[in-house]
């Protein structure tokens, strides 16, 4: 671990141009540019200041698994110390440090709070880390200025304690100092509350999600661990991948028609329309819709077949579940494109026994989603070709 010059008290570490290389790679699946570099940024303050902790205190530290996921949502990282202490890193490359600000989730979600606050400076084109100064959980709750715009707490600079020595020895000689402030718990959401937010808050058009709902409700999403199939969403990973299909590779919950159907009756409900060509791929999705009360089963159905141009001509469909002759009155059927503007939607009759998007070719790359939509519920499904 190599030390660089800076002010007297404050740390400054040398990353690695090995240790750059992997974590541009490891932030290359986040879903925007922005996300993408926070998570670069996030990634170095944490591989930086691990290895230097390990070496300098013989610490033994421990870095949240679910990091990665929550880089897609917000920004800051955790280590563990042996004896339960929490240290919250909070990177910026901002190389003004008149001001501190920690996103609320690590303040006020009671799973989340630290003991100390950590600032730190990350200057990759220096390839430096350097941690400027901390805090208590305790003084950023009490005397932070918090900014109900996005959401952060805030302390001057000057505020901020900026030898890190002095934190190990509060650690050494007054182990029982409080450090943190009693925060409240919070309202645990059910299943079905906390799928309907993952899917509203997936979509493309939703730039901020943290943002996008009432606090109390995103941070019962996040307090709980329901947020992690939001940040796969938002990094494409819940997108199916249609090209596979042709290479027989299928994802887990599409099955061949046959497994729900009878064969006759297959050919009757999934027959090809004439303009097909002979080759499609075909898989149906058992999908559940409405909430606990009130919840139906319709069956999802997309073809896929190559256009002789290099495109891939789609079908989708839906039908009422086995043993159903409709679907459920009001069904909408509906087709977005990546940034969530509607291509099509088509709304289920009192005795219809399916609906369907009008087939479609696209090329290679193309993404889309399909959302179905009844009662006050929705959910959708991410494809790319």
């Amino acid at each position: 671990m190599t030390f660089l010059l800076a002010e007297a008290t404050q740390l400054r570490l040398e990353i690695s141009p090995t240790l750059s290389d992997q974590a541009w790679q490891q932030s290359q699946p986040y879903s925007t540019a922005s996300r993408r570099w926070s998570a670069y940024l996030n990634q170095l303050c944490l591989d930086t200041v691990v290895p230097w902790l390990q070496e300098e205190y013989d610490s033994v530290v421990q870095s949240e698994t679910l990091l990665p996921n929550i880089w897609e949502l917000v920004e800051g990282a955790v280590i563990t110390l042996a004896d339960g202490t929490r240290l919250i890193l909070i990177p910026s490359e901002t190389i003004d440090t008149d001001e501190f600000r920690v996103p609320q989730e690590w303040v006020d979600i009671p799973s989340w709070i630290g003991d100390y606050y950590l600032a730190v400076q990350v200057n990759p084109d220096e390839q430096s880390v350097k941690i400027w100064g901390y805090t208590t959980h305790a003084h950023l709750k009490t005397e932070g200025r918090y900014n109900w715009r996005d959401r952060t707490y805030s302390l001057d600079g000057s505020e901020l304690i900026g030898d890190l020595n002095v934190l190990w020895v509060a650690r050494q000689f007054c182990p029982t100092e409080p450090t943190r402030s009693p925060v409240p718990p919070l309202s645990r959401l059910t299943p079905v509350e906390a799928e309907n937010l993952v899917q509203r808050l997936s979509a493309p058009d939703v730039l901020v999600p943290r943002l996008a709902i009432p606090f109390e409700r995103w941070a019962a999403l996040l307090e709980y661990n329901q947020g992690q199939p939001l940040s796969q969403q938002r990094q494409g990973q819940g997108a199916i991948d249609l090209s596979r299909w042709l290479d027989n590779l299928f994802d887990t919950g599409w099955q061949s028609i046959k497994t729900l159907f009878p064969q006759r009756e297959s050919q009757v409900i999934f027959r090809r329309p004439t303009n097909a060509p002979q080759r499609e791929v075909q898989r149906i999705k058992q999908i559940s819709i409405g909430n606990l009360e009130t919840s139906n089963f319709v069956v999802l159905f997309v073809g896929l077949s190559p256009e002789t141009d290099g495109r891939l001509g789609v079908r989708v469909q839906l039908h009422p579940q086995p043993n159903s002759s409709c679907l459920p009155a009001y069904t909408r059927l509906t087709l977005r494109s990546e940034s969530g503007e509607v291509l099509r939607e088509v709304v289920a009759r009192t005795q219809d026994n399916y609906i369907q998007i009008p087939r479609f070719k696209c090329l290679p790359g193309y993404r889309f989603s399909v959302e179905i939509t009844w009662e006050d519920t929705s959910v959708t499904e991410y494809f790319q070709v």
